[in-house]
């Protein structure tokens, strides 16, 4: 696997960490996975590591992992067999070691060879980025080596009405190629496989995440017989009823209304309790709030009752 001679790097390039999953398709798996390697050697402007995990490969996928697994920039490890995606994603996750980490899945390429480095540079201002991308179903349209597009990639806040659509299980971003972010101190855990693209999404935002919107299609994802959420569908009914049962605005207002009643009523015990359990983090901020201004307000009482008892032994003597 030949790729463009690794580029020199100054001490201001923006460096990323790169994620893979790889399951063992069809035979045009592999065909697609060769695309999304050389997109990666083609990359220019940046400093990027790749780890690729395996949850299942034999033949032509063994051979290209042995002779990626050269090349110090990236590390191939295993899985078990029976590991599901939601699981394979976490744990793939948990190892992350970079700032700045972009899931590419093994059918889907980078377009351009500037298109990683836009994405680290985007990520210097949000903390998770939507990028929208281009939908393909043919195979033979990778860029030429060293082909860069400059000027039509634009960054922008994403609209809440978008935000809402996910929340409500619309996919309007993309699968998880469509999914940049920065490393988050807090544990990000995937549930869902057949929507494990929305989950993720939700789960770092509910970290309180700041989201952007990037455009120009930096990345293309491919649609094919073959690839993984085809073989998944068994699962989506039943997933799409876990996700609005586990809809975080019906789970975290019902904990974040007993928290702040618990916090109101001086029970500071229990509303630590209610907002550990909450995911969201301006909820479980605002039970803290209600804790702190509870507090005073008792403060305020207890100095009030003192100054009017004072007041009155005055006037009595």
């Amino acid at each position: 696997m030949t790729g463009t001679p690794v580029p020199h790097l100054s001490a201001s390039s923006p460096q990323i960490e790169i994620m893979t999953p790889v399951y063992d398709p069809q035979a045009k798996g592999v065909d697609l996975f060769r695309k999304a390697v050389d997109s990666v050697f083609y990359q220019s402007g940046v400093a990027w590591r790749w780890t690729i995990s395996i949850q299942a490969a034999s033949g032509p996928y063994t051979r290209i992992l042995e002779s990626l697994n050269e090349d110090w920039r990236i590390s191939v490890t295993s899985r078990r067999h029976d590991t599901c995606l939601s699981e394979h994603l976490n744990e793939i996750i948990a190892t992350a070691t970079g700032t700045k980490i972009h899931l590419l899945c093994q059918d889907d390429f980078y377009t351009y060879a500037n298109s990683l480095a836009e994405i680290a540079l985007a990520l210097d201002h949000f903390d998770l980025i939507h990028i929208r991308s281009m939908v393909s179903g043919r195979s033979d349209n990778l860029p030429a080596e060293g082909r860069h597009r400059f000027g039509a990639f634009a960054l922008e806040r994403a609209r809440r009405r978008e935000l809402r659509r996910e929340d409500a299980g619309i996919n309007v971003v993309g699968g998880l190629t469509a999914t940049a972010w920065r490393r988050t101190t807090l544990p990000i855990s995937v549930r869902l496989n057949y929507l494990a693209d929305l989950d993720l999404r939700r789960q770092l935002r509910l970290t309180g995440a700041r989201v952007g919107v990037l455009t120009g299609a930096s990345i293309t994802q491919h649609a094919w017989v073959g690839q993984a959420q085809h073989w998944l569908q068994e699962q989506q009914t039943n997933e799409v009823r876990q996700w609005v049962d586990l809809a975080p605005s019906r789970i975290d207002r019902s904990i974040c209304a007993f928290g702040c009643l618990a916090a109101w009523k001086g029970l500071s015990d229990l509303a630590d309790a209610w907002s550990l359990r909450c995911q969201n983090t301006p909820m479980r901020l605002g039970i803290r709030a209600v804790s702190c201004i509870r507090a005073q307000t008792s403060k305020l009482i207890h100095l009030l009752r003192r100054t009017t008892t004072r007041g009155r032994h005055r006037d009595s003597s």
